[in-house]
């Protein structure tokens, strides 16, 4: 926070660039502060193993109630206050009292009403946690737990010129993960394939928003066939592999290799160094596992459209001449 809101002139060829003149402020937050990432790292993809994904969930859940809830409502809170002095401290907002910030909500990431993941397991090495309508609905429960806490505290906040933008949500509708595959753009083949959502297609998710059709970038597959003998190197012991594979184990009991992330990605470079019959595992050894649930493409287009139209309700247009005409012209 405190590179971001330093005042001074916004350079590209700076690190941590400065915040310069603005006017208003347009972020999303609280994603990191929930979590969400240990959720994909956990639960969804097991990438060190699912041992400890119910007590990250809990831990989720666990802050969205009670003291808990109106202390990360707090924090927001306190990071629009924030955000409100130091862009009215740097006077590009004329007068200084009209620079507005406005934040985004998650968007929930599953379709939790169809049962074609019902079966379907993305966890890396095991198949221990399926994405069951169940798991589905918990994990979009806990997105508009925080999405509630961030409309709360901005609506507190309202008079100081803070603004929540969800009018995106309904793009999502039809383009999560788990929907019916998509037959063309506006119409659903009802006779869709489940192994379409299986963690070895080649095209899974083309039909989110996350990736494929809507998006501007190829669809990345969650993993390949050399997870198997990934797991065959790091762990050799065929009974300690079995349980793993079964989910009765994680990975870290018998490797250190899974120990954390870079651990992990350490070693799966020296494998594919050193074993040229093991084909690369690009999203494994960079950070693509965890952007493939950014969305991407023209999903970021709908999301920029929502925060446009929620800026031209809120915002007026000519703060100076507001005497003279009190309703001045919104631009089209």
């Amino acid at each position: 926070m405190k590179n971001q809101l330093s005042p001074g002139p916004n350079r590209d060829e700076d690190q941590f660039k400065m915040i310069g003149t603005p006017q208003i402020a347009v972020l999303t937050a609280g994603g990191n502060d929930f979590n969400f990432g240990g959720v994909v790292q956990k639960c969804i993809l097991g990438v060190t193993g699912t041992g400890s994904c119910e007590k990250t969930l809990k831990d989720i859940e666990d802050k969205l109630q009670g003291t808990k809830r109106d202390e990360s409502k707090a924090k927001y809170r306190e990071l629009f206050s924030r955000l409100i002095v130091a862009g009215r401290v740097t006077k590009g907002a004329n007068p200084p009292e009209s620079f507005q910030v406005y934040i985004g909500t998650y968007i929930p990431f599953f379709n939790a009403k169809d049962d074609v993941c019902d079966d379907v397991s993305w966890n890396m090495w095991s198949s221990a946690i399926k994405l069951d309508k169940t798991f589905r609905k918990r994990l979009n429960d806990m997105v508009e737990g925080v999405n509630s806490i961030i409309t709360e505290a901005a609506d507190e906040m309202k008079e100081w010129g803070v603004y929540y933008v969800n009018g995106y949500q309904r793009v999502f509708d039809g383009h999560r993960w788990c929907d019916p595959v998509l037959h063309t753009f506006d119409k659903w083949d009802e006779n869709y394939d489940k192994k379409y959502h299986s963690k070895d297609w080649q095209d899974l998710g083309s039909q989110t928003c996350y990736g494929g059709p809507i998006s501007d970038e190829p669809a990345t597959a969650l993993a390949t066939n050399n997870t198997q003998s990934v797991l065959e190197i790091l762990i050799p012991d065929a009974d300690q592999r079995a349980k793993v594979e079964k989910g009765e184990a994680d990975p870290g009991e018998f490797s250190d290799a899974f120990k954390d992330n870079e651990s992990l990605k350490a070693a799966l470079n020296d494998i594919q160094s050193n074993n040229p019959n093991v084909k690369k595992i690009p999203f494994l050894t960079d950070d693509s596992w965890f952007r493939i649930w950014h969305p991407k493409g023209n999903a970021l287009k709908e999301m920029a459209n929502g925060f446009f139209e929620t800026i031209k309700e809120q915002r007026k247009w000519d703060f100076r001449n507001t005497q003279a005409d009190p309703n001045p012209q919104k631009p089209t």
